[in-house]
């Protein structure tokens, strides 16, 4: 399952919509909108939940989706301005992440950029507890995760699967979604340093220990 959250950019949302159709995705898809937003907007097929969500920010939207569908088998995460460029993007990227894998891909900002997380694996989100870190408000929940699925062996890298950022960073447009969210970058990147600090041993042993019981009841069940 994807999660798409969007706020103030109807316009954003019916190109990452073009995008979809053109690369053929047609995995299940959520998408969260700021409760004050009225999009006259005619959504795809595989849109199977549209919420208007009064969040005040974009870690509280994916853990309120995550609370809303706590039994996906995966979960993608996605932003209204992301353009995919991939064929079958969403399937290729679901199937590999399986429910414990995370999936990152060529992302980050502009066509050149380097690999970032898309998808995580449901039984890890479950383990874990949420999809964002409860303290952080914007940014740096993608790096929590990939930190965690890095150092246990399950993160999977598939840079040839695109999907681009077209981040004012890169030369695209600002807007006042932008300017919000950007006012939490500093404090953002110190939650992040002190849940790297104080969060993450305890974290990634917790989680840890639930892999090792799957695995060991697969294999006492003789898988």
């Amino acid at each position: 399952m994807w999660i798409l959250p969007t706020k103030g950019r109807p316009n954003w949302l019916r190109r990452f919509f073009a995008a979809a159709e053109v690369t053929r995705m047609t995995e299940p898809l959520v998408v969260c909108h700021d409760d004050e937003d009225d999009y006259e907007i005619t959504y795809p097929k595989n849109v199977i939940r549209v919420y208007k969500m009064k969040c005040p920010d974009l870690q509280s939207v994916f853990n309120e989706a995550f609370q809303l569908h706590p039994d996906a088998a995966y979960y993608g995460l996605l932003e209204d301005d992301v353009v995919p460029r991939t064929d079958c993007w969403d399937v290729i990227m679901g199937e590999a992440t399986g429910t414990w894998n995370g999936v990152c891909c060529r992302g980050g900002f502009g066509k050149n950029a380097g690999l970032k997380l898309e998808t995580v694996g449901g039984d890890f989100i479950r383990a874990l507890g949420y999809l964002a870190p409860p303290k952080f408000k914007h940014y740096y929940h993608d790096s929590a995760l990939s930190d965690l699925l890095y150092k246990m062996g399950l993160m999977i890298e598939l840079p040839d699967v695109v999907m681009e950022h077209l981040h004012f960073s890169a030369g695209f447009r600002y807007d006042a979604t932008y300017s919000a969210a950007f006012g939490h970058w500093t404090e953002d990147k110190a939650r992040y340093d002190e849940w790297k600090q104080k969060d993450y041993p305890a974290t990634l042993e917790r989680v840890h220990i639930m892999l090792r019981k799957v695995q060991y009841d697969y294999q006492s069940a003789g898988g």
